[in-house]
């Protein structure tokens, strides 16, 4: 089709369309012209992401992270949509676009040229027009308007630009290089120099997946960047999410709802086996966990069993979820241990899921019929919300349970047991054994910087029964030291 065989009434509808709806109708309309052969799905994300660019285009956002999974639709919208869509109202904006490849940064240019060079592109904005001879890496618009592409570590070509787009700084084979973290880190500083037009209006993008606490997003979140967090996984009140003016643009509400219809929940558990807990929270949930610098390090619970020794004492530390509205954020789990002197064995756990009350009492009930847990004379419930029903309802059907008011916050409780539990006091079941056992020892690692404490509160409360609490923690309890760490705990900031 020529660009003659458009109508005056759809070039019309084209513009009037885009200009009334924005960046979302444009994507709408040209998603396939940047991807022939895949057909625009719409989703909240898409249109949240949208709406923050459309305030970075208006400057009411001047410094941006965007935070997200990977194949989500991120380098098209942001990389190759947002420029074009931009020049049908500023046609002599100035770009410069950066990624870690520059093969990643060809195909994201060369997409938006496909946009540009498209018929329904040309006839709509017909002021915008390409030169015949141009380089894919450096391209201008017979407007004024021009687009620079390199990758992080190259050469950057050109004078300045209004506005810089960082997508995905660091390749995948760098997520544990610090050294290419501080590069792309020093990299972005130079580059906040190369400025067209008055500073006031210069504006900057960092798009990626987390990939560790002090990676590019985690730096400029840091120096005050607005933040458009997408996890995977919905996680209310998620701590790491900074946010931006513009509010809450995410209408999840569960638990555990997925970001779009694309995922499922078995590709959620495989990933999770496939990258790990830790790198599964970093680049799917936008959450990175430092492995050193909380409450309890990785390397404190390295030490295994392959036997328990005879004698041991059995027990089991429940947590039961809230009632009424907080029910859906609020997980069940139950730990069994096994004492032997000084020293705490890890042997099994009821994995944490959100569960209604008529279910958690059923799985508690049949949980006692397993073997091992049969073991244990002694059942620890918190004696908070569905704990307290749990209590009362089966106290004539299941013995040995007791009801435990846990004394301090959860900081403090995990913090008393922190020094037996990095003097090896606490053994764990090895992997090959117990693949649990690698989300269960995320989870503690990460407290209190996780999206979740079950599993934390199930062992303060077993240990806290069978070891009980150090006179020396008591008074640690009182000091200014303390104090402290509490505050820097309660901000999640990194280790001073």
């Amino acid at each position: 089709m020529t660009p003659e065989k458009f109508s005056a009434l759809q070039v019309a509808a084209i513009r009037e369309f885009v200009y009334r709806e924005g960046l979302r109708a444009f994507c709408k309309i040209f998603w396939n012209d940047a991807l022939p052969g895949e057909p625009f799905q719409p989703t909240w994300h898409i249109d949240a992401i949208a709406t923050h660019l459309e305030a970075v285009s208006c400057r009411e956002i001047k410094r941006l992270v965007i935070s997200m999974p990977p194949r989500a639709g991120k380098t098209v919208t942001v990389n190759v949509l947002w420029p074009a869509w931009h020049w049908t109202i500023e046609p002599r904006h100035a770009w410069m676009t950066l990624s870690y490849s520059d093969r990643l940064m060809q195909t994201a240019a060369r997409q938006s040229l496909n946009v540009i060079r498209s018929e329904r592109y040309a006839n709509a904005w017909p002021e915008i027009r390409l030169p015949n001879q141009l380089q894919i890496a450096n391209f201008r618009n017979t407007a004024g308007g021009k687009r620079m592409s390199a990758s992080v570590g190259g050469q950057i070509m050109g004078a300045g630009s209004n506005t810089q787009v960082v997508d995905d700084p660091i390749g995948g084979d760098d997520i544990h290089n610090k050294k290419a973290h501080e590069l792309a880190w020093e990299r972005w500083g130079w580059l906040s120099t190369r400025i067209d037009g008055h500073p006031d209006d210069f504006a900057r993008v960092v798009v990626m997946q987390r990939l560790a606490v002090d990676d590019l997003a985690g730096r400029c979140l840091d120096e005050g960047y607005e933040h458009l967090c997408l996890p995977l996984v919905y996680t209310p009140n998620a701590f790491w999410d900074r946010g931006s003016c513009l509010g809450k643009l995410d209408p999840r509400e569960v638990e555990g709802a997925l970001l779009s219809e694309r995922w499922s929940q078995n590709f959620v558990e495989e990933q999770i086996s496939v990258l790990g807990p830790a790198q599964f929270s970093a680049q799917y949930q936008q959450n990175p966990v430092p492995s050193e610098g909380n409450i309890i390090e990785t390397a404190w619970l390295e030490r295994t069993y392959e036997t328990i020794p005879d004698g041991a004492r059995w027990i089991q530390s429940w947590d039961f979820g809230f009632k009424g509205p907080e029910a859906g954020r609020s997980r069940t789990h139950g730990l069994l241990l096994a004492i032997v002197g000084e020293k705490a064995y890890v042997v099994d756990e009821f994995e944490p899921r959100v569960l209604n009350y008529p279910n958690a009492k059923r799985l508690f009930t049949d949980q006692q019929k397993d073997p091992n847990w049969k073991r244990a004379r002694a059942k620890y419930v918190e004696a908070k919300a569905n704990g307290i029903a749990i209590l009362d309802d089966l106290k004539d059907d299941v013995p040995g349970m007791i009801s435990v008011e846990p004394k301090g916050s959860k900081e403090e409780r995990l913090y008393r047991h922190s020094d037996a539990i990095r003097a090896g006091y606490l053994l764990l079941p090895e992997e090959k054994n117990a693949p649990w056992i690698k989300p269960w020892k995320f989870e503690i690692v990460a407290f209190p910087r996780g999206a979740h404490d079950d599993r934390v509160d199930t062992l303060t409360q077993g240990l806290d029964q069978t070891i009980g609490t150090d006179s020396r923690f008591r008074a640690f309890l009182k000091t200014d030291a303390f104090a402290k760490k509490m505050a820097w705990w309660a901000r999640g900031a990194g280790d001073t």
